[in-house]
């Protein structure tokens, strides 16, 4: 058996802050998406909610957001063939898989990846391209990184 070469970690990677807000904005879009938070995920920070008629008007929008999602006529069907993948945006779409046919032997996997693995990723990538050691890095923002990157090319 093989042993791998000691290597050092990237440090600069890990320099997230990583918030997820309850009502938030896509510019790209130009839609203000609430992020449906199942009791599988963490709870909202409500500190920054110090106006209850705020909250008032979100847990209104979220009871009709349930409501939406729980009513038949919202729901959408389709058969995965063998060999098909299904990719969404997890914070558009609440989802869910029935069971397999039981006359069927089928092996589904599923994979989420989430914004904070994405996001790591790209930094480690932005750096590696920037050609700046790691010290130089450490707490720049993902902007900065993708500006240090570009200057290499130019």
């Amino acid at each position: 058996m093989d042993v791998q070469e000691e290597c050092d970690p990237y440090l600069y990677h890990y320099d997230n802050t990583i918030e997820r807000k309850l009502i938030s904005f896509d510019r790209a879009e130009r839609r203000h998406p609430t992020v449906y938070i199942s009791n599988k995920q963490a709870g909202m920070q409500l500190s920054r909610f110090k106006d209850h008629a705020t909250m008032k008007k979100f847990y209104k929008a979220y009871n009709l957001l349930l409501t939406k999602l729980d009513d038949p006529a919202n729901r959408q069907t389709f058969l995965l063939k063998e060999g098909m993948a299904a990719i969404f945006n997890n914070h558009r779409v609440c989802h869910a898989r029935s069971e397999i046919h039981p006359s069927t032997e089928r092996c589904l996997i599923l994979g989420f990846l989430g914004a904070e693995t994405w996001n790591t990723r790209w930094r480690v990538l932005y750096g590696e391209k920037s050609g700046l050691d790691d010290k130089w890095l450490y707490g720049c923002s993902n902007e900065q990184l993708e500006i240090l990157a570009d200057r290499k090319e130019q």
